[in-house]
């Protein structure tokens, strides 16, 4: 009987189904329009490298960005890709910010425009045949990361495959693919005959000589460019076609965002607020013994001990970077700190993480009250710089960040969406309202009137070639030294951005300045 039932439970085992294999995973597939734009895209890293290292910011970046933009939507429009309203808002704001690289001369304008035209390119590329994007309110860096990192090196070898494709459908690829075989083979057959008869006769040799001393230097950079450029043109390329091939993933949900940063949350709340109390009771202190330079500043009062000079430039730098770790700081524990947030459980933010966030906000604010204090009266005795007026503008920033994640700990809204506007028009304040040319005419204005005892003529030789709206008028000033600063300023000026590729509105303007001998 054992026996038997040995037997039994055998065939019962030899009878049960084995169990099926995974599938394995398709084959990538690309339609002719995919390869053809592929093939276009092999080219960008090369455009790329031609533009920005070998020409520098300027009409050719501009150029660049605009034609990545029509590139772009022009495979959008042909592959049948579905775009949101949302998403060609940031279409837009990459188009405005990429133009202005071709009327600006202000190296770090021109950066920030660069910037944030690649994110906005991004993030339109990202919202591209996706269902949602309310997942952009709370999880903004890692929509941002995921947009501009994730979808470019995730798809990075797309770009190879889809040009390779193209030579395997159609006859004429099939043609292309078979004639650049057969100039291959012929190369080395054609350098050896090439070489004999150059050794056989000077005046042939002389010809190729020539021929060859014309195109080399020319062949070879151009070749070392598109070669260097491959891994550019696949990044960008695996931005677009990532857009096209990823449909309805719900990149953006909030449920699937919700669910990559909540593999984050793995410190206890009792871990968080004891390393957030003491910055805490230090900020305190602080306060509590600098108080009467915070009253000086608000009051606009110079303290004895310190000139003007001394009393804006002590521990203003300090204080801004204090700002910046705050903010760090507040991100940290927000993301780390355990708890879960997921709408459908009911479950909020816990209130110690709400009460910290505005503690440490509230701190920050005071702080930075207290740097612009300083750097307001600087402004009122010195004049405008450059510096003063970015490092204003950051702080302006904080200050309007800070204030949002105030409210947002609250009440509930959509904080990516409304910061996203306010930075986006004050990016656009600072890079379209010509700000070098607004701290000649400050200057100016205030020295003319008497609020500033000297004007400082070397703080013109800091500005990029956009003052030149301010300062051309200066060209026919009554005062010489105005006069003279003016003219040294724009014959300084139009020596730069000699190559075509770096020509810029402001940089053209200046150039054909005329200035008295």
């Amino acid at each position: 009987m054992k026996g038997a039932a040995m037997m039994t439970d055998m065939i019962d085992t030899a009878n049960i189904p084995a169990e099926k294999a995974p599938d394995p995973k398709p084959k990538e597939c690309y339609t002719a329009a995919e390869s053809i734009f592929a093939l276009i895209f092999s080219f960008s890293g090369y455009f790329f490298i031609k533009t920005f290292f070998s020409g520098g910011l300027g009409l050719g970046s501009a150029l660049f960005m605009l034609g990545f933009g029509a590139a772009a939507m022009a495979m959008f429009k042909i592959c049948g890709a579905v775009q949101s309203r949302k998403g060609i808002a940031f279409f837009i704001a990459a188009l405005v910010f990429s133009a202005n690289l071709a009327i600006t001369s202000n190296g770090l304008i021109m950066f920030l425009d660069f910037v944030y035209a690649v994110v906005m390119y991004g993030l339109w590329a990202f919202s591209v045949n996706d269902t949602g994007f309310d997942g952009a309110d709370d999880y903004l860096i890692y929509t941002i990361s995921n947009a501009v990192f994730g979808q470019s090196f995730g798809n990075m070898g797309k770009c190879p495959s889809a040009v390779f494709s193209l030579t395997k459908k159609s006859k004429c690829g099939k043609n292309i693919r078979n004639i650049l075989i057969g100039f291959i083979i012929a190369l080395p057959v054609t350098l050896i005959v090439t070489t004999l008869l150059s050794s056989a006769d000077n005046t042939f040799k002389m010809y190729i000589n020539g021929f060859f001393n014309g195109i080399t230097e020319n062949c070879v950079s151009g070749v070392l460019k598109y070669i260097f450029g491959l891994p550019l043109s696949f990044l960008m390329f695996g931005v677009v076609i990532g857009a096209v091939k990823n449909k309805k993933q719900g990149r953006l949900d909030r449920e699937h965002c919700g669910r990559v940063t909540n593999s984050f949350k793995i410190a206890p709340q009792a871990v968080v607020c004891s390393s957030v109390v003491p910055l805490c009771i230090v900020y305190l202190v602080f306060f509590f013994t600098q108080l009467r330079y915070f009253l000086s500043a608000f009051g606009n009062i110079l303290p004895e001990e310190y000139s003007a000079a001394e009393y804006a430039r002590k521990g203003f730098f300090e204080l801004c970077t204090v700002a910046v770790i705050n903010l760090s700081v507040i991100a940290a524990i927000n993301l780390f700190c355990r708890y879960n947030d997921d709408e459908n459980s009911g479950k909020r933010r816990p209130v110690i993480l709400k009460v910290l966030t505005v503690v440490l906000s509230v701190f920050t604010l005071i702080l930075i009250a207290t740097a612009m204090s300083k750097m307001f009266m600087y402004i009122s005795r010195f004049g405008l710089t450059a510096k003063r007026v970015y490092t204003t503008w950051f702080m302006l920033v904080l200050t309007v960040l800070f204030l949002l994640i105030i409210i947002r700990q609250f009440r509930c809204f959509n904080i990516a969406r409304l910061g996203g506007i306010i930075f986006t028009v004050m990016l656009a304040a600072l890079s379209f309202c010509q700000m070098d040319s607004l701290i000649v005419s400050y200057n100016v204005n205030a020295y003319e009137k008497g609020r500033l005892e000297e004007f400082d003529n070397t703080a013109f030789y800091d500005l990029s070639a956009d003052a030149v709206y301010a300062i051309k008028p200066l060209l026919e000033s009554d005062d010489e030294s105005l006069k003279s600063a003016a003219e040294l300023f724009i014959g300084t000026k139009q020596y730069d951005h000699n190559e075509p590729l770096e020509y810029t509105l402001s940089s053209y303007i200046c150039r054909n300045a005329e200035i008295s001998e």
